[in-house]
């Protein structure tokens, strides 16, 4: 009988196909990589998990020591400083006016510009500078301000006025002393943040309350307007820095004060051009026509002068209280509180002098500290936030 001959095997790739998973070497790995996947998944889940815990506790850690470094009146953590224009921050600080540009005669050309050779300069002292008039009891009535364009006197007072000897460190800082004092981009901006602290003419004028309200007109009326005069004072700041480097490391008080007044020249601008609503008179003029020179002493904050210890009778008035919130409104922007080393120096603690003679609540304080908090809780916020995602995604 015949007998058949066995079936065949199935073939080494079917074998291959049907062998057991567990048993077969080129599947081990694909299963290591299935565990490692899951636990990097699970690992990954937990990290996130600790994000959602740690970035809210960070953020209110954050919150608390803000309000440890100020007055919560005066700071708001959650609030972000937004840049804005000086009407805007003028607005807000109190109901006064600015007195508009009108069309007037140019006065900044005489027929005889101070020579290169004879350059006039005075240096401001480190205390409020004051006329003879500011010492007197009797109270002046302050001008209103000119309905029409008042006659200017020709040449306008300019900075730098008085005759001193010059000590520079280096050449090029006298040259661009030189060159700025007699430049028209200068003197046809007639800079308020100059003139009252550098301007032996202006500072004469406070005796005369009349002229003093003319040469107010005329800082806030000038033919190349606001504007162009702001950045004709940056070119000048920042060419200062460069040609003036020597002298500002040396400490050099013309060098370093003139930088601070250019930096300020906007936020002196507004101050002196602002006007009492109700009398229609220059608040500057109010306070040099007051008996008592303390409120004009606040106009040369921005210029690094402190309060003198004798500064105690303020007016405690409107017009005061509008002029320290706008100082306090420039300090609390980010933007505008670069340029404002002086004012930085001196405001809270005159704003503590003022406060005790008018009352807890009437300027604002904690301000430089709350800007400097604000930067910091902001930039630790986007620091720590950024350590978090780069941790989580890392692993």
């Amino acid at each position: 009988m015949f007998t058949p001959p066995p079936s065949p095997q199935p073939s080494g790739p079917k074998q291959t196909a049907i062998a057991p998973a567990g048993c077969s070497p080129s599947l081990a790995p694909p299963a290591a990589h299935a565990m490692s996947s899951y636990d990097q998944k699970r690992l990954t889940g937990c990290r996130f998990r600790w994000s959602v815990v740690i970035v809210p506790l960070v953020l209110v850690l954050i919150t608390i020591s803000t309000r440890y470094l100020t007055h919560p009146a005066a700071f708001d953590v959650f609030s972000s400083p937004v840049s804005k224009e000086w009407s805007q921050l003028l607005s807000q600080s109190s109901d006064w006016r600015l007195h508009k540009r009108h069309p007037h005669p140019d006065p900044d050309n005489p027929s005889n510009p101070p020579s290169s050779s004879s350059l006039a300069v005075s240096i401001s002292s480190s205390s409020p500078v004051l006329s003879p008039s500011q010492t007197s009891t009797a109270q002046r009535l302050a001008p209103t301000v000119p309905s029409s364009p008042p006659v200017l006197p020709t040449p306008f007072p300019q900075p730098f006025d008085s005759q001193l000897t010059l000590n520079f460190s280096s050449v090029s800082c006298l040259q661009f002393f030189t060159n700025m004092t007699n430049s028209d981009a200068f003197r046809k901006c007639r800079p308020f943040s100059l003139l009252s602290g550098t301007s032996a003419t202006f500072i004469n004028a406070q005796s005369n309350l009349t002229l003093m309200n003319t040469l107010i007109w005329g800082t806030c009326n000038t033919n190349l307007g606001i504007n162009q005069c702001n950045a004709n004072m940056g070119w000048f700041s920042s060419s200062l820095q460069s040609a003036c480097d020597e002298d500002l490391r040396d400490e050099n008080s013309l060098a370093v004060e003139t930088l601070m007044a250019l930096n300020v020249y906007q936020l002196m601008y507004n101050v002196a051009c602002t006007v009492d609503p109700q009398a229609n008179t220059y608040c500057y003029i109010d306070a040099v026509a007051d008996s008592s020179p303390a409120d004009l002493y606040l106009y040369q904050l921005p210029l690094g002068i402190d309060l003198p210890d004798d500064a105690t009778n303020f007016s405690c008035s409107t017009c005061s209280q509008g002029l320290l919130g706008t100082y306090a409104s420039a300090l609390s922007n980010s933007t505008l509180a670069s340029g404002l080393t002086g004012l930085k120096q001196t405001y809270e603690a005159s704003m503590a002098t003022v406060n005790s003679a008018c009352g807890a609540n009437f300027a604002k304080t904690g301000v430089t500290n709350s800007a400097l908090a604000l930067r910091l809780s902001s930039g630790l916020v986007v620091v720590i936030t950024l350590l978090l995602v780069i941790w989580t995604l890392a692993f």
